[in-house]
């Protein structure tokens, strides 16, 4: 198998050759598409040279997704190898963002990318089409993450580098989270009545916290350690909403108190999914997580109850059975499709193989052969990255968790070459690894070291083995460390007769410098707040947003910011 490879996906349509033809004559080897440009269409402009390409989805004129598109394109030239849809969803989820770009410039080994747009308008001309949806500087964050990724020189961007941070710190115009406000300030987002991500704020708070770690790690290489630090910590606010008595993630109220009554098979206050199954939905923290649910052990145990693991690993078939309900794993839908890939951050890497493989199974080459909707081509990327036998397990990181591939041999553009001899036999499990001749022992592996040696292989075996489980060779999640950092919070009460009461306070365990409050053309100097310790002032003032901004340890700088909104 060669990844990107010419071959028949889907029968072509028209629209899709003719615009991956232009493409490859301006010389762009990967397409970044609008994926909600074909959304809803109506029947008077719906034409043949789709017909095709709509047939495989179950309501074509409901929604359409051109990730299959791209793929018919691609097939038929030959030379389109990587087709990525970016919507408005990115201004959410910058770890969406991150992993698309860093997958697309890997996967077309750094050569152009056709960047779609900017300002607030997304403009493909002139290959003839528009998508009028606002979405911020997509061109300029195109070109921060391929250079990010892409290089080890220092790369001057931090201009487009605030435009993501501010987006995790609630700055942005473009920023689209509903209840980062309160994540900011109280470390979770708070299940009240109203529409946006209060209604599924358990789900949100998990999410919210996944993008503060992807943040992170650009500022990590960027070199920017005080925002390092600080979103780093604020990687581990998913924990403020696993209660740990009853061991789930769970909604809570705007009080701090969970909300009740609770049933961890139901999805209120989540987002399509139970707490059964978005409690694993810290992929940056995996060894903080299973602090949470009460150790190592017992997150084990509740992980194997979650995949029926006894029953399944004996008999793979069953999983069309066994993984149905609120309390299973669901395979059709993306709020757990990381957590089989969690063993290997437990030691436990033959559970990952076993649990990968059961799941792979519930795909086929028909027509409706993924077990879900594809979602702008989650589904099918989580299968074409686990047959390789290297999953992303969070979003941005530069390191792939490692399963059993699904095929003898592969080779990725040409530069890198993956070799499991036995593995199109049924051998399962792995034995050992190599990575360009030298000792792989631990179950996970980063791109620059995968792209340096250039080959990996792989020994296998019919059993479990006890590859990778020592404890010196378990992989350490992206955002696990926990520097010391300050964290300002800020409380903006209206009083009478236009007097508000200013509240900041310090979560962190070490002192904000510096810091300023500004709040409706007039600003407040609070000077340190030493860690734990809070401050009140009262003014008049007009307005209803507070800014307050600061320092905290690791550099000088840009200060860090947080903001509220009057209550």
């Amino acid at each position: 198998m060669t990844l990107g490879a010419p071959g028949r996906i889907m029968p072509p349509a028209g629209k899709a050759i003719e615009f991956a033809q232009r493409a490859e004559q301006d010389g762009f080897d990967a397409i970044w598409w609008p994926c909600h440009l074909m959304g809803w269409v109506p029947d008077s402009v719906w034409t043949e040279d789709w017909t095709e390409l709509a047939r495989y989805q179950p309501n074509p004129h409901e929604y359409f997704d051109p990730l299959m598109m791209m793929g018919a394109a691609g097939a038929a030239t030959g030379r389109i190898k990587v087709g990525v849809c970016v919507t408005d969803t990115i201004r959410r989820h910058p770890a969406m963002l991150a992993q698309a770009m860093l997958t697309a410039d890997h996967l077309s080994g750094g050569r152009a990318i056709l960047g779609l747009g900017s300002g607030e308008r997304m403009n493909v001309q002139p290959y003839g089409m528009e998508w009028h949806k606002p979405v911020g500087r997509l061109e300029e964050a195109i070109r921060v993450m391929r250079l990010l990724w892409s290089t080890d020189k220092p790369v001057d961007f931090d201009g487009e580098f605030f435009q993501l941070r501010d987006a995790v710190l609630g700055l942005s115009p473009f920023e689209g989270r509903t209840g980062l406000d309160d994540y900011v300030n109280r470390g979770f987002v708070p299940y009240r009545g109203g529409d946006g991500d209060f209604t599924f704020s358990a789900s949100a708070s998990l999410e919210y916290a996944i993008n503060d770690c992807a943040v992170a790690l650009m500022a990590g290489r960027m070199g920017r350690q005080a925002d390092y630090r600080y979103l780093l910590r604020r990687a581990k606010r998913y924990r403020s909403s696993i209660d740990r008595r009853a061991r789930f993630a769970r909604a809570r109220r705007t009080d701090g108190s969970w909300k009740r009554p609770f049933d961890p098979d139901s999805r209120s206050g989540f987002k399509e999914m139970s707490a059964w199954q978005y409690t694993w939905l810290a992929p940056q923290d995996v060894t903080g997580l299973a602090a949470t649910l009460g150790g190592r052990s017992a997150m084990l145990a509740k992980l194997d109850r979650f995949f029926d693991y006894a029953r399944v690993s004996a008999n793979p078939g069953i999983v069309k059975t066994a993984w149905r309900g609120n309390a299973r794993y669901n395979p059709r839908n993306e709020g757990d499709l990381q957590a089989a890939y969690l063993y290997d951050y437990l030691g436990q890497p033959a559970k990952t193989q076993d649990m990968v493989r059961a799941a792979m199974s519930l795909y086929t080459t028909a027509p409706n052969g993924l077990p879900g909707g594809d979602d702008l081509g989650t589904m099918s990327g989580w299968y074409v990255l686990s047959a390789l036998g290297l999953y992303p397990a969070m979003g941005g990181d530069d390191h792939y968790a490692i399963t059993t591939p699904l095929f003898d041999h592969v080779t990725i553009g040409g530069r890198i070459a993956i070799d499991a001899p036995g593995a199109s036999s049924g051998l399962t499990h792995i034995a050992a690894a190599k990575l360009g001749g030298a000792a792989l022992d631990t179950s996970a592996v980063a791109h620059g070291d995968l792209l340096r040696a250039g080959h990996l292989t792989f020994v296998l075996s019919a059993a479990p083995t006890a590859w990778a489980t020592g404890s010196a060779n378990v992989p350490r999640s992206a955002c696990a460390a926990n520097p010391s950092t300050a964290d300002v919070r800020l409380r903006v009460s209206q009083l009478r007769h236009r007097r508000v009461r200013v509240t900041v306070s310090n979560a962190g365990d070490a002192p904000a410098t510096g810091l300023r409050v500004r709040m409706g053309g007039r600003t407040l100097a609070f000077g340190t707040l030493a860690a734990g310790r809070s401050a009140t002032r009262r003014w008049r003032v007009g307005g209803t947003r507070a800014e307050a901004t600061w320092h905290g340890p690791g550099g000088t700088g840009g200060a860090l910011r947080t903001f509220a909104t009057s209550s």
